[in-house]
């Protein structure tokens, strides 16, 4: 879409909305929720309905590593099988002295599977595992309030593509918060009515959009995301192709999580 043009294209942001598990206190842990995309297809994202937390270990600093006075995030991702269990861990940020006793965490956690039209199916999960030292010299602190197990935007923001290279003026409007705004690269301000009329008229068309590039930063109730979209198609008997630098913020209301704002700037060739 050109400057002129009210709507930006389809673009997927490769979002992740957060399930959120809250915790006690536990001794010398700290669950982040800063989490930073990395596309992997292999991932499980296609359910209807998140994992649900039933049962959670609470992990151990470990005395080496206190003594050491080993301090950092791991972060584990790992699959939640059909029955809730966690396999399939692996390590994807690693602490050396800490990476045991958070996989010995992980292992023991137990879900309700996500649902697939009514049936448990598998699904990717992530948990950032900070481990800090008190001002005290002391293994023992307060655990943050929350917990971010795979997220689930990545998969809205998929319906939210697809939406528009079909045209699902529905999908959209459903995904849309009340205040969706829209800043395009002219700096022109559109709103949520506005851009319906857009993928409503018949002269507009996507015929492709990827995105690359992608980084989300997961706040309590909100996300941002910054990626890099190219899209081509037409819009009022006019061809575009375009290569946009983009941001979005995402909010979380009552437990569903809607599209607020966006804004794209063009990328210089």
């Amino acid at each position: 879409m050109k400057a002129t043009y009210a709507r930006p294209p389809g673009r997927t942001f490769g979002l992740r909305r957060g399930l959120i598990l809250l915790m006690p206190p536990m001794a010398g842990l700290f669950l982040s929720a800063l989490l930073v995309l990395a596309d992997n297809p292999a991932r499980y994202i296609d359910y209807d309905e998140p994992p649900r937390p039933l049962e959670m270990t609470r992990p151990n600093y470990p005395s080496e590593a206190f003594s050491k006075k080993v301090e950092g995030t791991v972060e584990i991702e790992f699959v939640v099988d059909e029955t809730g269990r966690p396999t399939d861990l692996r390590v994807v940020k690693s602490i050396p002295g800490l990476d045991e006793a958070a996989l010995a965490c992980v292992k023991k956690w137990r879900f309700k599977p996500a649902q697939k039209e009514g049936k448990p199916v598998k699904s990717t999960a992530l948990a950032p595992v900070t481990f800090r030292i008190t001002k005290k010299d002391e293994p023992e602190a307060t655990v943050l309030p929350e917990v971010a197990v795979q997220p689930e935007l990545e998969r809205l923001s998929r319906a939210w593509t697809d939406a528009w290279l079909a045209k699902d003026a529905a999908v959209i409007e459903a995904l849309m918060a009340p205040e969706y705004t829209y800043i395009g690269p002219n700096g022109r301000i559109q709103d949520r009515e506005r851009i319906l009329a857009v993928v409503r008229s018949p002269t507009y068309r996507l015929d492709r959009t990827t995105r690359s590039e992608v980084r989300i930063v997961r706040f309590k109730d909100s996300a941002v995301i910054l990626s890099r979209s190219q899209s081509a198609g037409s819009y009022e008997g006019q061809a575009f192709t375009e290569d946009h630098r983009c941001s979005s913020v995402w909010v979380l209301r009552e437990g569903t999580w809607r599209l607020a704002w966006e804004h794209s700037s063009a990328i210089a060739p």
